[in-house]
Parts: C-alpha cells; structure tokens; sequence
C-alpha cells in the first residue's frame, strides 16, 4: 500500500510524461490485482475473509473504464 501511495504522489506531480504515467497505471493495477488476491484467500474452497458467505468472493475485481473500452 505504501508503494501504492508513492506511486500515486510521483504521478501527480505535473512533471511525467505519458508514457511515465502509463507505467504507474501498470503498478498500481498489478498492486490492486495483489491485494484483491489477498482479501479473497480461500481455505478449502471458502473465502476465509467471507464471514456466513464464504462461498462468495469478499471482493470481486471489477473492471476499470479503460478495460470496458477494450470490450
């Protein structure tokens, strides 16, 4: 989360180009995609962190509006 964080303040100073810009985007997805990963751990196919619905993912990755463009 911390490189998340320092991520976001590098791509906010006003300084980087696109193509810059574009690699943060990849971090931070693949940062999101790993913690997604993480708050939907299953244990004998249950979600550990799913209380009384462990048969349903905590939290599912939703798409963002650049990936609904490639639809």
């Amino acid at each position: 989360m911390t490189q998340a964080l320092s991520l976001a303040t590098e791509g906010n100073n006003g300084t980087l180009n696109a193509s810059d810009l574009k690699s943060i985007a990849t971090q931070i997805s693949g940062i999101r995609d790993e913690v997604l990963s993480l708050a939907n751990t299953t244990y004998m196919n249950r979600y550990i962190f799913a209380g009384s619905q462990g048969h349903v993912a905590v939290y599912p990755r939703l798409r963002s509006n650049a990936e609904h463009s490639h639809l």
